[in-house]
């Protein structure tokens, strides 16, 4: 006989999985900024009161003894006219101490009781340059920094070098005289907060669920089949049993009635284990669910004994964590106008000397930087050496990360390295040793072998081959012995490394996949064994061999494998 409970709110909240909100800090996406004169402030998702503080642009950085991060070096050649100039200088978009402290009074003037929880913490950023001195056609050589990845703390700082002929220099060095200068600075900054996704209630009626017909036709059944019981779920949720009601994003809605389907399910069914002769039935739209919950194939469910009566309400209204872009913009002509004279900001040289004569060595990587560096290299890096008249050595590094491979590419594809001859003798000043090194992913470093020589350009072949292997299986022997996949289980040693990959081939999916790895340029040999799952849960296991094609056929063969434990 069936026995009547009510439900308490508490059980259903642990039914469904709630937590408590968290209790960090987060940001309140879309909500009204606050801004004063030096700072931005974003409210806290939580506390009505509580703020997130950033910097409001950023601006030339400054040493430890207060001497700004700025150098207008300008070159001259035959009877003194201008011939160019380079530019050097970093920038940051941090406060003072007492800047901070001025915003957040400036702040609690505006929403007394206000209080600053902390900084904004960045994820992601790059920066750019804005100049139109550096953007004078032929007469312009190059911005480095520009576009590449910004500082994400307040107070770190982002380098610009500049390099300018002719006129562009001269107007550049004009403008730093006026109010706002020809360079400005832009930083464009992502951050993370929280921020209203949908809200969803679920109510159920249980005297209308037990007086539904489909709910009467489960008692007394052993075990009732899955695709029954989501029957009758989606029955009742048309018979208005059990409603949910959505108000917004409606996008995670699979994920909402499987939360729903699920408390339904730990409510009115239990789990009991399935006759070992009897077939499973294959799981339904709610079956990924019901899989989290016991095995689906060896598992069947039947109506609880315990009924439950009365009204449940839950409110299932959840956030989403997403991501915003800032935009802060400065220009780095305020602390220069009072410097223009200081020969430790702006100086002329005389381009004659040879000890300034230049010389720029190119790097180019062998090899399309493409899907396949950036899934196994962390960088490539470059050191030159080069062992001056005087004994002393000079250096110059250079990297490539990975998420720079395809900007890359499309710039031309080196790395360049400039040193100075400083006045060595000719033409010893233009020997020099390039040592490479290629940084894996997962910690492995690999240095290449030293390359001495005088070129201007070195080609970097890797001394490393990328290699693959095509598995495939068979339908017909899969069916044959009843499989429903084969695991195909790799290891190979690169560097005194060894790796272990498995990749995975279903009865129900194409029926190939590819194993792809890194190891000796000209040795592709590795190590694998087979691993066959049969319909009924057990394994055969294939003893490792040493391969070294790149075909590999996955057949099953009852002679040449064990069962696995």
């Amino acid at each position: 006989m069936a026995t009547t409970v009510r439900t308490p709110f508490w059980i259903s909240l642990l039914l469904l999985g709630f937590v408590a909100s968290p209790a960090a800090a987060e940001i309140l996406l879309d909500g009204a900024p606050i801004e004063t004169s030096r700072a931005i402030f974003l409210p806290d998702h939580a506390e009505s009161k509580g703020f997130h503080m950033m910097p409001k642009e950023p601006r030339l950085a400054r040493d430890a003894d207060g001497n700004l991060r700025f150098l207008f070096l300008q070159y001259v050649g035959a009877r003194d006219k201008a011939s160019g100039a380079i530019v050097h200088f970093l920038v940051d978009y941090g406060l003072s101490d007492a800047e901070r402290q001025a915003a957040e009074r400036q702040l609690q003037n505006r929403v007394p009781g206000a209080k600053v929880l902390g900084d904004v913490v960045f994820t992601d950023g790059t920066f750019n340059v804005i100049s139109a001195s550096a953007q004078m056609g032929s007469e312009t050589r190059t911005i480095h920094g520009e576009s590449r990845r910004a500082p994400l703390l307040p107070g770190h700082q982002a380098a610009v070098a500049m390099a300018l002929e002719g006129k562009a220099s001269t107007l550049l060095k004009k403008s730093f005289e006026k109010k706002t200068s020809d360079v400005s600075v832009q930083f464009m900054l992502t951050y993370q907060g929280l921020s209203p996704a949908y809200r969803a209630i679920l109510r159920i009626d249980w005297d209308k669920v037990y007086k539904h017909r489909s709910t009467k036709a489960s008692f007394g059944i052993p075990i009732v089949a899955r695709a029954t019981i989501e029957k009758s779920f989606e029955s009742l949720v048309e018979s208005g049993a059990v409603t949910l009601d959505v108000v917004g994003d409606d996008t995670e809605m699979d994920e909402l009635l499987q939360t729903a389907y699920g408390t339904l399910l730990s409510m009115m069914f239990e789990a009991t284990p399935r006759p070992p002769n009897e077939k499973p039935d294959k799981p339904g739209k709610l079956g990924k669910f019901l899989g989290l919950m016991h095995n689906v194939g060896n598992f069947g469910y039947k109506m609880r004994e315990v009924r439950r009566e009365g009204h449940y309400t839950v409110d299932l209204t959840r956030r989403k964590r997403g991501t915003r872009q800032v935009v802060m913009a400065g220009n780095i002509s305020g602390d220069l106008r009072a410097h223009k004279d200081d020969r430790r900001y702006f100086d002329v040289v005389d381009i004659a000397d040879p000890d300034l004569e230049k010389r720029t060595i190119d790097v180019v990587i062998d090899g399309d930087l493409g899907e396949l560096y950036a899934d196994y290299v962390n960088f490539v890096g470059v050191r030159l050496t080069r062992t001056r008249d005087d004994g002393t050595v000079a250096t110059a590094e250079g990297k490539l990360f990975r998420q720079d491979f395809a900007e890359f590419e499309q710039e031309g594809g080196r790395i360049s390295l400039p040193y100075l001859r400083l006045g060595d003798a000719a033409p010893g000043w233009l020997d020099y040793e390039l040592t490479p090194v290629w940084s894996f992913r997962g910690g492995l470093e690999v240095l290449g072998e030293p390359i001495r020589t005088r070129q201007s350009a070195v080609t970097l072949s890797p001394p490393f081959g990328f290699h693959g292997v095509q598995v495939t299986a068979n339908e017909d022997n899969l069916m044959e012995h009843d499989l429903t996949g084969v695991e195909a289980h790799f290891r190979h040693e690169y560097a005194g490394v060894r790796r272990e990959k498995r990749v995975l081939i279903l009865e129900d999916q194409p029926l190939t996949a590819q194993y792809r790895y890194v190891g000796e340029k000209h040795d592709p040999s590795y190590e694998v064994r087979l691993i066959f799952h049969h319909d009924d849960g057990g394994r055969t296991t294939t003893a490792w061999r040493r391969e070294s094609t790149l075909f590999l056929n996955a057949i099953y063969d009852p002679d040449a494998a064990e069962p696995s434990p």
